[in-house]
């Protein structure tokens, strides 16, 4: 007697698949799982083209989320991140100059620290590379933010080491203090608190090391290493000196333009937005264009699924007229389509951690917040998401062209097409 031969669709026999009427919903997709993964295993090499077809389609969602969920949607690292505002200065086109922002100057800062109401909280920043020496090593350039004293305080971040500026730090006179970044902090002292009291040879000026800032705090600018006093004397930048300042300008533009208003005026902006408003349109276009890719994605796949349930449209009638429910059948290609897509996400997510790595190595310095791209919580329930809808689209038609199967037309067909090899074969050896 001839061995059975095993079905290509799933393996086993034909009538292992029936309706199994009482079973719960998780007993049967455990069911259909385990035989799509033997499915899976018996045809490695349409497995290995399918799941890397979707790791990819999916990981560069993954990745392009990574970075959006960072940089747009978490909310800045500070307690009540809503209230925090920059204030800039713009001069209307009217004035004859058309600056719609300029950062505020001196005597601006504080008059407007001194006399803003509504503001609990005032403070200033300006970066600048400096160059870091020290005696047998190479000098080093890092970036360093001058900052007001007063700049921790309204960020409510408190230093992990040491304190922050004094206000007689804070002035050009004031002891020549430094405030280390974290990682710069573990990199040149190995994470050492005896840091704290030693000196670092900042632009030639040696400065006394007073505190360490907590790990991935690196305001304002992505890749601060140091925060310096700004040095702003309240004493030499009076209102009566920027009022005089203002007069003589004002004076200028009235000589030069004397029929048309200044236009000059304050303005403020969400901190959040004035972070990341450069970047929002390419980000939210490539998240766009990386959820396009996955439909292409999805597409091919589908079709590479449709071709196979082509091969199984026989098989599929058979195991229909032996008692398999259309319904089950079904189930078992969603199955199938459910397994591939949870490998090919999983390894999404791993291409996605790896590449969001590289890409910010090489790009930190020009995406704004890049500490803060991570792959977390939302990123890790975007890609679940993400590899269930791919699953239904992509075995949506293979699901419906199962569940249109036309049982008689196959079998007949079937039927046909082995009676006429029984006859060739058998009038092959009648010729013999």
């Amino acid at each position: 007697m001839a061995e059975r031969r095993r079905s290509s669709f799933l393996p086993g026999n034909l009538t292992e698949i029936p309706a199994r009427n009482g079973d719960g919903l998780v007993k049967n997709l455990v069911y259909d799982l385990r035989h799509a993964a033997r499915a899976a295993l018996k045809r490695p090499g349409y497995t290995a083209i399918v799941v890397s077809t979707l790791a990819l389609g999916i990981g560069a969602n993954i990745a392009i989320f990574t970075v959006v969920n960072g940089v747009l949607l978490r909310p800045l690292p500070f307690d009540e991140p809503d209230r925090l505002y920059r204030v800039y200065g713009r001069f209307d086109p009217e004035s004859g100059f058309d600056f719609p922002q300029f950062e505020l100057s001196p005597p601006e800062f504080i008059d407007y620290r001194e006399q803003a109401e509504t503001m609990q909280s005032v403070a200033a920043y300006r970066g600048s590379g400096v160059t870091i020496t020290a005696d047998g090593t190479e000098p080093q350039r890092v970036i360093a933010a001058y900052v007001s004293a007063d700049f921790f305080g309204l960020l409510r971040t408190d230093p992990s080491l040491g304190r922050t500026f004094t206000p007689q730090e804070d002035l050009p006179d004031g002891e020549p203090v430094v405030i280390l970044e974290h990682g710069y902090w573990q990199d040149r002292f190995g994470g050492d608190d005896s840091a704290i009291g030693s000196t670092l040879r900042v632009n030639s000026i040696e400065r006394t090391i007073i505190g360490v800032m907590p790990a991935g705090f690196s305001h304002p600018f992505p890749r601060t290493r140091l925060w310096l006093p700004l040095g702003i004397d309240p004493g030499d930048v009076s209102l009566s000196v920027a009022e005089a300042e203002m007069q003589a300008l004002m004076a200028a533009w009235k000589d030069k333009y004397p029929d048309i208003h200044t236009g000059h005026y304050l303005f403020l902006r969400p901190m959040h937005d004035d972070l990341v408003g450069s970047v929002r349109p390419a980000l939210l276009t490539l998240l766009g264009a990386s959820g396009f890719v996955l439909l292409i994605v999805c597409a091919n796949v589908g079709n590479i699924l449709l071709a196979r349930s082509e091969e199984r449209s026989r098989e599929v009638a058979i195991r229909s007229a032996l008692g398999a429910q259309r319904g089950r059948l079904v189930q078992l290609v969603l199955g199938e389509s459910l397994l591939l897509a949870t490998i090919g996400g999983a390894l999404g997510v791993g291409l996605a951690h790896f590449g969001v790595g590289a890409l910010m190595r090489l790009e930190a310095g020009s995406v704004p917040r890049a500490g803060t791209v991570s792959v977390d919580v939302a990123v890790l329930g975007f890609a679940l998401l993400t590899t269930l809808a791919t699953t239904v689209l992509f075995s949506l038609a293979p699901a419906l062209h199962t569940a249109a199967v036309d049982l008689r037309h196959n079998l007949v067909e079937g039927r046909s097409l082995a009676g006429g090899s029984a006859r060739r074969l058998l009038s092959n050896a009648g010729r013999r």
